[in-house]
């Protein structure tokens, strides 16, 4: 897959997972110890991180399964 086509997908997506995300998790979890904010915070990025290295084998899948879709209906 064209890595152009990839990125402008992948950028949104991880970056809400890891700013807006972890910004409202953390706030909803203000009165947690700051043992227990560093354990969330922590693992928000992780899956954040995760989700990005997983992100162009998904999209692959995806663009092959519309294409196909589409080759069986034309």
């Amino acid at each position: 897959m064209d890595g152009r086509i990839m990125k402008p997908v992948r950028r949104p997506l991880v970056a809400e997972l890891k700013d807006n995300f972890l910004g409202n998790v953390l706030q909803l979890l203000n009165s947690c110890s700051p043992e227990v904010l560093d354990l969330v915070k922590q693992s928000v990025l992780r899956a954040g991180k995760s989700l990005g290295d997983l992100l162009p084998s998904l999209l692959d899948a995806i663009v092959e399964a519309i294409v196909d879709k589409s080759a069986e209906i034309f």
